[in-house]
């Protein structure tokens, strides 16, 4: 059993965390879906980077909770990229995709 710790040491139940799920499709060719839950309504930024660390993509979220994002993916050169969810200037999570057309 997996269990996170807040700052005061309680135990965070699931539901309390936040998290970023697998996109879909990958690998993908004309969008990717990825949905997110915060542990609470807040501002977050989704961004996507390339191999190299080039940001592709970034998109706010005001006050979210839960949600999905689609991403326009068909534009993009053919390779691996990193979705990132960041809420309260922390990492919530990291997915790879691939983009081939």
């Amino acid at each position: 059993i997996y269990v996170k710790y807040d700052a005061t040491g309680q135990s965070i139940k699931p539901n309390q965390m936040s998290q970023l799920s697998k996109p879909y499709p990958n690998p993908a060719s004309k969008e990717v879906y990825i949905s997110y839950s915060l542990s609470k309504p807040q501002n977050a930024v989704l961004e996507v980077y390339d191999i190299i660390g080039k940001r592709q993509y970034t998109q706010a979220i005001k006050n979210g909770n839960v949600g999905v994002v689609s991403i326009p993916v068909s534009q993009w050169k053919d390779g691996v990229y990193f979705i990132q969810l960041l809420a309260d200037g922390k990492i919530v999570g990291t997915e790879k995709i691939i983009v081939k057309k």
